[in-house]
């Protein structure tokens, strides 16, 4: 195979084609290729084409149904909706195909650059829209494409754009470590925030023996929440709770959130003991079973207090959870994103 699928020894040279309708959004739009063979046009196309003279619809590329005719055998005019939605994502695919555009004015040269990079930006939405995993992702994703339309296409490599990194986590999910000591309600909070049971709850020390994971929608923002093993106060290398600790210490490398729980009046987990060394993680620090020991003091001043039996307080500490994971300054940011990139 050559350049463009042509067959060595039949075609030489890559098809061409030139969008022939005025640019803006019209009825029906009108793309000429030309430097087609029949016995290797629909590699390019993509499509069954109609004999020489005829005429039909097919569907292009999986972008839109267009009319096609063939008025010669190396000739297809593609007639497809005059949207500039469509125009651009058509033209995207034969580039991508090999196609080249007709001998044409640097500003033409330029426009169908630029329509080229739309339409790659709107097919990598799409693909990103299919994966992302949080419902907040949705409309913001939408909104790229018009974004980016105000962005000229050499001006956007080095264009200043949201914060990729916490946007990502709209389209992965971040993870989120919980931990404290043992039977002080982490298990319990879990299965509140979750709407079903997903972890052993008990008034028994030691009941959570490995790590529970599950994704929690935290208020549209969707999040891998990690339960971990109770941690005694005192422990020493090799006992029969160094397994646990190990695994909160391997949780706790990968968080990007630490939710240190505690029971009301007990003493608040020195979080920072289990967090890996030169990692900036956040820690949100909560009250667990605030209902059972409502009349004692809090463990820590910054702490929310909550109750997995009564449901009070959890609204406040899911917002609290998204707002540390996705600031909503980050989130409303009317500059475009880069989201195609980690």
């Amino acid at each position: 195979m050559g350049r463009g699928g042509a067959i060595a020894g039949v075609q030489s040279d890559p098809p061409r084609f030139r969008v022939e309708t005025a640019s803006g959004p019209g009825a029906v739009a009108l793309i000429r290729l030309t430097r087609l063979d029949r016995a290797w046009d629909v590699g390019v196309v993509g499509f069954q084409p109609p004999d020489v003279g005829g005429l039909g619809l097919r569907h292009v590329f999986g972008i839109d149904h267009a009319l096609i005719a063939r008025p010669d055998a190396g000739t297809l005019l593609v007639m497809p909706h005059g949207g500039s939605a469509v125009v651009r994502a058509i033209v995207g695919a034969l580039i991508d195909k090999g196609c080249e555009p007709v001998e044409a004015s640097g500003a033409q040269r330029a426009a169908l650059v630029e329509r080229a990079e739309d339409a790659s930006i709107e097919r990598g939405m799409l693909e990103a829209l299919a994966i992302a995993a949080s419902p907040l992702a949705v409309d913001l994703l939408l909104d790229q494409p018009r974004r980016w339309a105000g962005v000229g296409p050499s001006s956007r490599a080095g264009c200043d754009v949201a914060d990729g990194a916490v946007l990502g986590r709209l389209i992965n999910p971040p993870t989120v470590v919980a931990m404290g000591r043992p039977n002080i309600g982490k298990s319990s909070l879990l299965n509140a925030l979750a709407g079903r049971s997903l972890a052993l709850a008990f008034d028994q020390a030691g009941t959570t023996r490995d790590a529970v994971g599950a994704l929690i929608d935290a208020g549209g923002l969707v999040v891998r929440w990690i339960d971990t093993p109770g941690l005694p106060e005192a422990w020493q290398r090799g006992d029969a709770l160094a397994d646990e600790h190990d695994l909160v210490r391997r949780a706790a490398m990968d968080a990007d959130l630490v939710v240190c729980c505690s029971d009301a009046g007990g003493e608040a987990l020195d979080a920072s003991v289990w967090l890996p060394s030169g990692r900036d993680v956040p820690v949100l620090h909560v009250v667990t079973r605030a209902d059972r020991l409502g009349g004692a003091e809090e463990a820590g001043s910054r702490a929310l207090r909550t109750s997995a039996t009564s449901g009070s307080g959890l609204s406040e500490f899911v917002s609290a959870v998204r707002e540390a994971l996705l600031p909503a300054s980050v989130y409303r940011d009317p500059r475009p994103w880069r989201f195609w990139r980690p």
